[in-house]
């Protein structure tokens, strides 16, 4: 079985103007940072038969403390962890992907 690396963008006493995206990668805000902007995970479906099933059991991370801050949204297009500690930010949630039943 083949595994795909993934990425993990650490922003640390940072703050971004514009909107942060990623289609691989867990993101975490720490120690201050903001994001001015939009976080968005961007959908890893393609619909092809060769798409890669194994993000369904292992998906990229939301990591959000207490001292950093999102202005904009939180667009989910996948199966994201969210440990955000500010329950605030919570309400910026917008799952925009269809769940399994």
């Amino acid at each position: 079985m083949s595994r795909r690396l993934m990425a993990i963008f650490l922003l640390t006493q940072t703050f971004v103007s514009n909107d942060v995206k990623t289609k691989n990668g867990s993101i975490n805000l720490v120690d201050g940072s903001v994001v001015g902007g939009d976080i968005e995970f961007e959908s890893q479906d393609d619909g092809g038969w060769w798409s890669d099933k194994s993000r369904e059991h292992n998906p990229p991370t939301l990591t959000i403390d207490e001292s950093s801050d999102v202005k904009g949204k939180i667009v989910l297009h996948q199966v994201v962890v969210l440990e955000i500690d500010n329950p605030a930010l919570l309400k910026k949630v917008e799952r925009r992907y269809k769940t399994q039943e």
